[in-house]
């Protein structure tokens, strides 16, 4: 998949969120959804009460935006949220930018900043591209 495919990827699940095919879709526990500018509070709330474990734990704080960072970094940023109870309990996020693979600007995909609520480790599945 190029570079374009990774965005075009994203681009669509966008389009379907905004449109409601995906928005609020149910899982067994809750639904998942793009979150908002609306989710700030409660997204700096999430992210802050959840450490990094490992031999350091770390914890980080993002107070006032929790968006900021995605708008200083290069590239287009989703941010989804598993939603319980009406507020998100977890988020995680892709980021689709330009980068240097084999010696060429190539788009490639991550996923970060994921957190629960239960401060358990989250994993998200992001494909990346280094095809031609």
């Amino acid at each position: 998949m190029t570079g374009k495919g990774v965005r075009d990827r994203l681009h669509y699940a966008s389009l379907a969120a905004e449109r409601g095919r995906n928005r609020g879709r149910p899982t067994s526990l809750g639904a998942l959804r793009l979150a908002t500018r609306a989710d700030n509070d409660a997204l700096l709330e999430l992210f802050g009460s959840v450490p990094m474990t490992g031999e350091m734990v770390l914890s980080t704080r993002r107070d006032p935006d929790f968006f900021a960072l995605y708008e200083m970094q290069r590239g287009q940023a989703e941010c989804w949220a598993y939603e319980t109870a009406g507020r998100p309990a977890g988020l995680g996020t892709i980021l689709v930018r330009d980068g240097w693979i084999d010696g060429r600007p190539r788009a490639s995909a991550t996923s970060g900043t994921c957190a629960h609520s239960s401060g358990r480790a989250v994993s998200m599945a992001c494909a990346g591209s280094t095809a031609t």
